[in-house]
């Protein structure tokens, strides 16, 4: 068990794997799309995050570095740090915190030009 100490509060890790009230798009209405992971169907609310559909779905190496090949996720997910870079429908380097999920999405992790 991981526990993760925030400011003077301890939570425990299995708390953040899924979160049933999250005010997420799938609570507000929003309709479950399919979505291909690296060839694999997955299922995520449309509007959604990428990033944080690919959290649901415990994906959270989206890269490797390229002098070092460590692994790479979601780090400030809101855009800053650029360490979610996937590829989107064909376009490199698309940060996953900043693009929405819709139907029929392609993505391709750890495929970026060197």
């Amino acid at each position: 068990m991981i526990l993760l100490a925030l400011t003077s509060v301890q939570v425990q890790w299995d708390t953040f794997k899924t979160v049933p009230n999250f005010p997420s798009q799938a609570n507000a209405g929003g309709q479950l799309v399919t979505l291909w992971i690296d060839g694999r169907e997955i299922h995520g609310p449309q509007g959604q995050t990428l990033g944080a559909t690919l959290l649901a779905h415990e994906i959270r190496v989206l890269r490797h570095s390229p002098l070092r090949q460590e692994p790479r996720g979601l780090f400030c997910a809101i855009g800053v740090c650029f360490e979610c870079l996937v590829t989107v429908d064909g376009q490199p380097a698309q940060r996953a915190c900043q693009v929405r999920v819709r139907e029929g999405m392609v993505i391709e992790l750890d495929r970026l030009p060197e």
